[in-house]
């Protein structure tokens, strides 16, 4: 791996001398994905997108955090002269989300203090994690003949399938293992009823912790179940959501081909489920960066509008 370069105080500096508007994310999918809606938005605007990731932290709290080593770069700079043209953008997570009998958005938009704003759901991803997006992305990304009929069904269940996830995303939460459900729970765990209905059917996940994730899940699905869809989708953690997606989409290949009799269903399950979570990524981004904008305006607002005023 390459050794880092910049420290948080010497990128600081450094920054200071860019005549660019310099806007600092957590990671490298981010930056490929900002970057293409400022492309889109803000025509003719000089400006670099930086990467936490890339840079050291200097205590503790931000030697592997890439949110806290954004969010103490902010602190750093808050309030000074120097440093006006650079824009913070970092992960919402679960912040701000009040869970009780249903679930409750109190930011219901995107946090802003100063120039650091906060993504609007829980991640990046969770500005593409809609049904008419994954449905004509994912269309690029498998050759099965019944393709058709896959994204039919993947449509009319994905509402049961965000509210599963927002439920398995407050479970591995509350077991501080945020990514414990992507290697748990593979496309055979997903069962698909005929009442257009997702779920996780944890009896055959041969795992020790497998229990633990099942009775959090289960704790909180009632009030998922309970809470407003546009709610859920900015609760999902947005890399089990795309990890969820290709499950949920290979389940749904295995189905629609089981009920026409053909006997190549598990295996082209299985090849839509070998795919790279990056390669899912950016076919959706690329089908949210095509409507981004005035006719869709699910996108870093708060980011864009400040790009704009530095940039008037």
């Amino acid at each position: 791996m390459k050794p880092l370069q910049y420290d948080l105080s010497t990128y600081l500096t450094s920054v200071k001398m860019s005549s660019k508007i310099r806007i600092m994310v957590e990671g490298k999918d981010d930056r490929s994905h900002i970057s293409n809606v400022i492309n889109k938005l803000c025509h003719g605007v000089k400006f670099k997108v930086d990467v936490a990731a890339e840079i050291k932290g200097i205590c503790a709290a931000t030697g592997k955090n890439n949110r806290a080593k954004i969010e103490r770069a902010h602190e750093l700079v808050k309030g000074t002269s120097q440093h006006k043209k650079l824009l913070f953008l970092c992960d919402r997570e679960i912040r701000g989300f009040a869970v009780s009998d249903f679930v409750q958005d109190q930011i219901n938009g995107h946090y802003v203090d100063g120039q650091l704003s906060w993504t609007a759901g829980h991640s990046m991803e969770n500005y593409f994690l809609r049904s008419e997006l994954i449905g004509s992305g994912i269309r690029y990304l498998t050759s099965s003949a019944y393709k058709e009929q896959a994204v039919g069904l993947f449509v009319e269940i994905f509402p049961s399938m965000v509210k599963m996830i927002a439920a398995v995303s407050l479970a591995a939460h509350q077991l501080n293992s945020v990514s414990l459900p992507c290697g748990l729970i593979g496309w055979k765990n997903i069962r698909i009823s005929g009442r257009s209905q997702a779920d996780i059917d944890f009896k055959f996940i041969d795992n020790p912790l497998a229990k633990d994730l099942e009775d959090a899940y289960r704790t909180f699905k009632g009030c998922i179940d309970a809470s407003e869809l546009e709610v859920c989708l900015k609760l999902c953690r947005g890399h089990t959501a795309i990890i969820m997606v290709r499950r949920v989409f290979a389940a749904c290949i295995f189905f629609v081909m089981s009920a026409a009799g053909d006997e190549s269903a598990e295996s082209e399950a299985n090849v839509f489920d070998s795919l790279n979570e990056k390669l899912i990524s950016n076919a959706l981004s690329e089908e949210w960066i095509k409507v981004v904008g005035k006719e869709y305006g699910n996108y870093p607002v708060a980011l864009i509008e400040a790009m704009g005023a530095l940039a008037a």
